[in-house]
């Protein structure tokens, strides 16, 4: 039986759940939105009030082709 990547990266985020708690995820997340806010301070407000980071472009909008898939 095969793994998909996404069904692989649930089991190690699992597996580091029950090894280091809830408390570690918390702390890491704290430190991504710090180096977030360092990165991009001056957008960071605006995208907390939007609910969130933008994501990426995807690669076929980022080259000119808009995809019929949204």
């Amino acid at each position: 039986m095969t793994m998909t990547v996404r069904e692989a990266g649930k089991l190690g985020g699992l597996s580091n759940l029950y090894k280091f708690g809830r408390a570690y995820f918390v702390r890491i997340g704290k430190i991504g939105g710090l180096r977030t806010k360092a990165l991009h301070g001056h957008q960071y407000k605006d995208w907390g009030r939007k609910g969130g980071r933008p994501r990426k472009l995807k690669l076929q909008r980022n080259m000119g082709q808009e995809s019929t898939k949204s």
